[in-house]
């Protein structure tokens, strides 16, 4: 399953890409190499410093984090700032939500 990437075709456009695989050196590999193939990546424990986000999360031209508690996602496009903004949205309106659940 977490190698799934190593067969996937170069010139494919994805929608979304989720990044969370197991490999710690491969995350900020894999962001890279789908960085312009895909509308948004969905990119998980961005608050961990030991995937090394911080050398592929600031090229992508649009970002948002997210994170109630301690554990952060950010979500990244390079062609798609629409897409951030109704995250961000739908994010804004859940978020009383969400929170209710945390703490019950």
């Amino acid at each position: 399953m977490y190698n799934c990437l190593l067969v996937l075709q170069k010139n494919t456009f994805w929608s979304v890409v989720f990044v969370d695989h197991r490999q710690i050196k491969q995350r900020a590999y894999s962001i890279k190499q789908f960085a312009n193939s895909c509308e948004l990546m969905v990119i998980h424990d961005t608050e961990d410093p030991r995937y090394h986000y911080e050398q592929v999360i600031p090229s992508f031209k649009h970002a948002f984090v997210f994170g109630l508690r301690k554990t952060k996602t950010t979500i990244v496009t390079n062609n798609r700032p629409d897409l951030i903004a109704k995250v961000k949205h739908l994010c804004d309106v859940s978020k009383p939500f969400v929170e209710t659940l945390i703490l019950e």
